[in-house]
């Protein structure tokens, strides 16, 4: 691939012609839209409206990027989260583990537990889907505390919804 081909994984830098999606930036992952390159995000997690919103609000203050910058990770079945949990970003594993201490947090936990009941009362398990197969990008990760912080969310998610 040439270097004016190669898109940066963390950047919203295009060194090539962007795609018709990219152009009208009407992409979606559940319900929020995201026109002429901004997202509206709520500013604290109590605000949250939904599961979303409440994962989008946790990655942007974990790793403090733009909305724009969380929209991606979650692009591409969390192709680019993954890879965060994977090898940190730029090697550094903070603001991962960071994500989860905050996902673990118990305003936030229980903040999230709601979202999920409510998900499941109306049958729309997408967005339950979305939080787990995000959550799950830790189990993947190079970094001890990063696996065993995700496995004790999803251990505990499962416990708190199994009861």
């Amino acid at each position: 691939m040439a270097d004016s081909e190669k898109v940066s994984v963390f950047s919203t830098v295009l060194t090539r012609e962007p795609t018709p999606l990219q152009q009208t930036l009407v992409t979606d992952v559940k319900g929020r839209r995201i026109v002429g390159g901004s997202v509206e995000l709520a500013k604290e997690i109590e605000d949250a409206t939904d599961t979303t919103e409440f994962l989008m609000i946790t990655l942007q203050k974990s790793f403090n990027f733009q909305p724009e910058k969380v929209h991606e990770l979650l692009t591409n079945s969390n192709q680019y989260l993954m890879q965060a949990c994977d090898k940190g970003i730029k090697g550094d594993y903070r603001p991962v583990v960071k994500w989860y201490e905050l996902l673990n947090e118990v305003a936030n936990y229980e903040k999230m537990i709601e979202f999920f009941k409510q998900a499941v009362s109306v049958g729309y398990l997408v967005e339950l889907t979305l939080v787990l197969n995000s959550i799950r990008c830790g189990f993947y990760s190079q970094n001890e505390h990063v696996c065993k912080e995700a496995m004790c969310l999803v251990t505990r998610i499962f416990s708190t919804m199994l009861e």
